[in-house]
């Protein structure tokens, strides 16, 4: 998964009603790590919000490409390795190879960031199930190469009450982003059925919610904790209401971070390849 949260969680876990530069600056962690998959983790420093306009490329002096990012499963620890890859935004993440995501295991996640910044959290991958049993679509009126892309959640072989959606278009990718819209409880699907939107990045400025003709999509589908379920319908709110000038998103996101902000999550996943057809048998 990726939502590119790093930059938008900066500003907002930073953002108070008053303008002000007062405020310390934070480490902001974005990380996750899949069952069956290896860690990623993006580290950055809360932004200051001000009155000044600041352009996009002046936040890469809030990235940090030195920390010292640590996870640990209660029997052993691995020091993660930084990486530069220009086709995320943030640009830089950090990962290992020698820890794969488990069912049932507790991760520790340790970050020593710039000025003695430091971070701490944990997450545990439950045993609970996510399972899609069909894919379908449906064309977008008035437009012969738009398809809307909806699933259905097998209840019966799901046993989470929580579920989130992941996708990607661009197969050279290791992470999913955040699908529009894409947080139920088991109680808002009572027949399984959901929409499934374009997963979105921060820097999109032309963002469309379907799919277009001969994509394909890599789906993840997650079961979520409760906290995590709070953590994401939050984060739609704070999309949502960020965007309409008569209810602005003032309000921090939550956090399982310590001494710090944002999350650090473990999934229970199962993930599709879907092509995007007229029709999808």
């Amino acid at each position: 998964m990726i939502c590119f949260l790093t930059i938008t969680l900066s500003l907002t876990y930073g953002c108070k009603a008053d303008y002000g530069n007062d405020e310390p600056s934070q480490l902001v962690v974005e990380g996750w790590i899949d069952n069956g998959e290896f860690p990623m983790v993006f580290v950055t420093r809360s932004v200051p919000i001000s009155e000044e306009y600041q352009e996009i490329s002046d936040l890469g002096q809030y990235l940090e490409r030195w920390a010292k990012v640590t996870i640990s499963d209660g029997e052993r620890e691995e020091v993660m390795v930084g990486r530069l890859n220009r086709s995320y935004y943030p640009p830089f993440y950090y990962t290992t190879s020698y820890m794969r995501g488990e069912p049932g295991k507790t991760y520790h996640l340790h970050v020593e960031g710039s000025g003695s910044l430091t971070a701490d959290a944990e997450t545990t991958i439950t045993s609970e199930t996510a399972v899609i049993d069909s894919f379908w679509v449906s064309p977008v009126e008035n437009n012969d190469t738009l398809y809307q892309l909806h699933a259905h959640i097998d209840l019966k072989a799901s046993s989470a009450q929580y579920f989130k959606v992941f996708t990607q278009t661009d197969m050279n990718l290791y992470t999913t982003l955040s699908s529009m819209f894409g947080v139920f409880s088991r109680d808002m699907i009572d027949n399984g059925d959901i929409v499934i939107n374009r997963g979105r990045k921060n820097l999109d400025k032309d963002y469309i919610s379907p799919f277009s003709i001969n994509d394909t999509v890599q789906v993840k589908l997650s079961a979520l904790s409760e906290e995590q379920y709070l953590f994401w319908r939050s984060f739609e709110d704070m999309i949502s209401l960020s965007r309409n000038p008569l209810f602005p998103a003032t309000d921090n996101m939550p956090s399982n971070v310590s001494t710090g902000m944002g999350c650090w999550f473990g999934y229970t996943s199962s993930h599709y390849l879907v092509p995007i057809r007229s029709r999808i048998k």
